[in-house]
This record gives C-alpha cells, structure tokens and sequence, in this order.
C-alpha cells in the first residue's frame, strides 16, 4: 500500500554522507509511495523578529510569515512516515533539523500515530551515537511515532557504502 513519507534532512553538506544516506532510503522506496524530501540545512531556519501569532487548535504559536518550514507542516501531519536524517552534530541532530522538530509542537496531536525512522551519520564510531538514540527513543513515544528503522553509519567517511545499502534496505521494506 503507498505510502506519503516526509524525509527531513539536516545537513548543510550537499553530496555529504547524510544527503547520500537520505538518497539511498528514497531509492530503496522504488517509486512505490508519494516521498516529500526537506533538506532543512539548505533551507535555513529563521528565529528572527518576523514572527506573527497564529492560532492552531487553540493554543498559540509564533510562526514566520512566507517560512518554508510552515509550509512543510501540512505535509507532515498528512503524512503516515516521517524520516530524519542527520550528521551526527555534537552527540545530537543538527540544528537545522532540531529548528523544524521544535515546530512541531503546535501540531503534536496532529502528528500522532506515524511511522518513523532515523538515519545518521558520524566521522566517530557508532558508539558515539548514544545520545542521538535516546533522544529518538524519547521523542518516538512523546510523538506516539511507531519506530520503523534506525541507521547509525558510525565512521561513515570509511564505511559508507555499507550503510548506504542497509538505508536501500530499509526503503525495499517499507
């Protein structure tokens, strides 16, 4: 059954080892489901003073006008899978990805019941990625995500091509 499937990618890299992780999911999903692919760190994401209240489901939130991320989020709550992909930045997602997760709070109920997965990527060994992996482990079940699939490419500068294929993998079995 086709799926809609939002992949979020944070890197700034283009080409880099996470964009090519993300390449690899989206070909393993061999045209089967409608994929939306957001690279947030080509995209940037605004904290300035063009900020204006609006109202969703009767709380508030401060959302920028003409913002791209906001565009994305109608995408996100029709989705049934939501993938994210990041380098591994300081033991966590980068901030490009962590500035469109932190929008999601307005639309959290929206959100509920989707299947996820994560794909990262690090210079480090995959030990590194422990706290990436609780953070994912907490943020499934807060967003009542159903975790379809984790991929931690630990010394991705060496062994990608190994990752590359359990991404494809992971994609053939969604």
């Amino acid at each position: 059954m086709p799926k809609k499937i939002v992949v979020i990618t944070g890197s700034s890299h283009q080409g880099g080892t996470s964009a090519r992780l993300a390449d690899a999911f989206i070909k393993g999903l061999d045209d089967r489901h409608e994929v939306t692919r957001f690279d947030a760190g080509m995209v940037g994401a605004r904290h300035h003073d063009d900020l204006v209240p609006q109202y969703v489901d009767r709380s508030e939130s401060a959302v920028p006008v003409n913002d791209s991320i906001q565009k994305l989020i109608p995408k996100l709550v029709d989705a049934e899978m939501i993938v994210l992909v990041t380098p591994l930045y300081y033991y966590g997602p980068t901030a490009q990805l962590k500035a469109v997760i932190d929008r999601f709070y307005a639309y959290n109920h929206a959100m509920k019941g989707k299947d996820s997965a994560i794909l990262a990527t690090a210079f480090d060994p995959v030990e590194k990625f422990k706290a990436l992996d609780t953070w994912y482990d907490i943020l499934c079940p807060y967003m009542r995500w159903h975790n379809r699939g984790k991929i931690y490419a630990g010394q991705a500068w060496s062994q990608l091509d190994k990752y590359l294929e359990d991404a494809y993998e992971l994609g053939k079995q969604i």
